[in-house]
């Protein structure tokens, strides 16, 4: 298998990833492509200074989101 390819786009409000993966199984030549959609939350001002300011306390979550997690959103 070669390393897939993935690709994210996010606009108005919504987000689309696919993943694009290439190889071969016992001889034969494989293509297995996915795609997940979502909505992307539209933070004010004041919601988008404390979701950074919670980032920056636990930068963790950046790492775990990059894993496949998700991230808290300030409240």
């Amino acid at each position: 298998m070669t390393r897939p390819r993935v690709k994210l786009r996010v606009t108005d409000g919504q987000w689309e990833a696919e993943v694009e993966e290439y190889g071969t199984d016992n001889g034969s030549a494989i293509a297995r492509a996915a795609r997940w959609t979502g909505t992307v939350p539209v933070l004010d001002p004041e919601q988008r200074t404390a979701w950074l300011e919670q980032l920056k306390a636990e930068p963790w979550d950046i790492y775990r989101f990059i894993q496949g997690g998700s991230l808290p959103l300030a409240g």
